[in-house]
């Protein structure tokens, strides 16, 4: 095996990954290699785009550009072409994220994949390929039993009217309302799946969402806490891999810098100081227009600010930890001028300051949903339980008072949650509150409690069909012509009667179980369900598995 390279160019397209594996090569001498090949490949790429933009140089431009050639970048990578090539600094991560919401707004056919990399983002370019991979990623998730993270509407039977109603409140949240909605059902019923498709909706008008399954690692009995997880799972339509709050705060100083540089006719790499000068005043304007009354919070976004135009990721991270209610350290407070932790009063305040930043920044506003709130009935203490229900009546009645706008709570649990002796019903002043008796007849959607029923055999089946669509679509084959709508009958049927199932149905399993099907089905010729498949003992217990502790959400 010969491998020449005599030049830049010959290294730059050279191809080294049949060399990973042969005796010949040092395996670290070809990492070294690859590097190098990068750094060549990136600088050819650099020069490409100069070229491309001589005419009219502009910083926006020039990045998207060396993204669309195929260079995966890191914050400081790009931060160190702004300074190179125009002689500034820029809010990096705010910069990409807000492109990427004009982006969505516009349908373009491509997408930026953010990845966190500790105390960066690392940014890829890539044509757009939504719809085969969205469809790919169902099937596995539901292969994996879990709920999609994506594309949920997609297997979505029976929620019509449930869905109508939320799109209502959403709604009137977004004009500057409160809300809050309980979904209470058994295990199976669908509870989680109707949040993620709540959350979808969500985020398709404009919303932030924070995603919770109240656990001991999210308790519900300590506000400090809560607030702590709120703000790690919160995303947005383009970012929902890690917390968004980074890219919320500088799409925020953005839009304060943009404002400046027109109001003052400044350049931003003519008159840096005066910028940043002017943008510390501006801080505190805005923070107080918005009803702050913690003067920490101000320093610690002016310290954020700072610190990202100084490149100090260590003094940045420790603002935005700060500001999330995570311990930090004495000599960083300091630095930052901030002095002491977060308590439950400063949370509250934190809590309503974040909410009208993330209305100012153009987001319609906030969604959370706490799923699983069954669990503060495993708290041990009776005091504990009752410090929970204490928090959740705050989220309600502060809604209830619209010291939340623009703000929407929607909270899943099991019945047990709602009537058990560890659930609300202990705490008399919340039941009261909220509690209303299930209508079995005729359900009102637009109470605070909605009820959700198992799911019925028709609902399975149509939900059953749509999954066999999308494996055809996926494995380019006709599941139609192997899973005839008679088998897929007698097998909902089968499930049905046996002892063990009690007439019950549980999504999960079944689906699995169904999907399993259709994988044989479609790598096998010979495999024909209709003589070849049985509910066994084993496959009757995968198939009633119960949504427990361990069932997840992928994000």
């Amino acid at each position: 095996m010969i491998l020449r390279i005599k030049d830049d160019e010959s290294l730059a397209n050279a191809n080294f990954d049949n060399l990973s594996s042969s005796p010949f090569f040092d395996p670290a001498l070809i990492g070294e290699l690859k590097s190098i090949q990068f750094l060549i490949k990136k600088e050819k790429a650099i020069e490409k785009v100069k070229e491309q933009q001589k005419e009219s140089p502009d910083f926006e431009s020039f990045i998207l550009s060396c993204l669309k050639e195929k260079l995966v970048l890191s914050t400081d990578q790009i931060q160190d072409l702004i300074e190179k090539e125009f002689d500034h600094t820029i809010l990096v991560d705010g910069f990409i994220s807000r492109f990427l919401r004009k982006a969505s707004k516009t349908n373009q056919p491509y997408e930026i994949e953010m990845v966190s990399k500790g105390s960066e983002f690392e940014y890829t370019y890539k044509e757009s390929t939504q719809t085969v991979s969205m469809l790919s990623d169902i099937l596995v998730a539901l292969r994996d039993g879990t709920v999609p993270g994506e594309g949920i509407e997609k297997i979505s039977v029976g929620n019509d009217s449930i869905l109508s109603e939320a799109d209502s409140q959403i709604d009137r949240v977004k004009i500057g309302k409160s809300g809050f909605k309980f979904l209470i059902g058994d295990y199976g019923s669908g509870k989680t799946f109707l949040s993620k498709l709540i959350q979808q909706k969500a985020f398709d008008k404009g919303f932030v969402v924070s995603y919770n399954t109240i656990s001991q690692e999210t308790p519900f009995q300590k506000f400090e806490d809560l607030f702590k997880r709120i703000m790690d799972h919160m995303q947005t339509r383009d970012y929902r891999v890690a917390s968004a709050l980074s890219l919320m705060i500088e799409e925020w100083l953005l839009q304060l810098e943009d404002n400046l540089i027109e109001a003052e006719h400044l350049h931003r790499n003519q008159d840096t100081q005066k910028l940043c000068t002017l943008m510390e005043s501006k801080i505190n304007d805005q923070l107080s227009q918005i009803g702050e009354q913690e003067s920490s919070f101000t320093r610690a976004i002016r310290g954020y600010y700072k610190a990202r135009l100084s490149r100090d990721n260590e003094l940045a991270q420790s603002s935005l930890a700060w500001l999330k209610g995570e311990h930090v350290r004495a000599d960083l407070k300091k630095e930052i001028e901030i002095k002491g932790d977060m308590n439950k009063s400063s949370a509250i305040t934190f809590f309503q300051t974040w909410i009208r930043m993330i209305k100012t920044i153009g987001y319609s506003g906030l969604v959370i949903i706490f799923d699983e709130m069954e669990t503060i009935q495993k708290l041990r203490t009776i005091d504990l339980r009752l410090e929970a229900y204490k928090n959740l009546r705050l989220f309600i009645d502060e809604s209830d008072k619209n010291s939340f706008p623009n703000c929407y709570f929607l909270f899943t649990g099991t019945n047990s949650f709602l009537e058990g002796e560890r659930g609300i019903k202990s705490y008399e002043p919340l039941f009261q509150r909220i509690f209303i008796e299930k209508d079995k007849t005729f359900p009102n959607h637009r109470e605070p409690i909605l009820y959700i029923d198992r799911m019925s055999k028709d609902s399975l089946f149509q939900i059953s069909k749509k999954i066999s669509s999308i494996h055809g679509e996926v494995y380019h084959w006709n599941p139609d012509n192997k899973i005839t709508e008679p088998f897929l009958s007698k097998m909902i049927h089968d499930l049905t009667i046996d002892p063990e199932t009690k007439g019950r149905i549980y999504p999960r399993g079944f689906i699995r179980t169904f999907i399993d099907i259709l994988d044989k089905a479609q790598q096998f010729k010979d495999y024909k369900p209709e003589d070849m498949f049985q509910f066994t003992e084993e496959i009757l217990q995968k198939a009633n598995e119960v949504e427990d502790d361990s069932f997840i959400v992928k994000n």
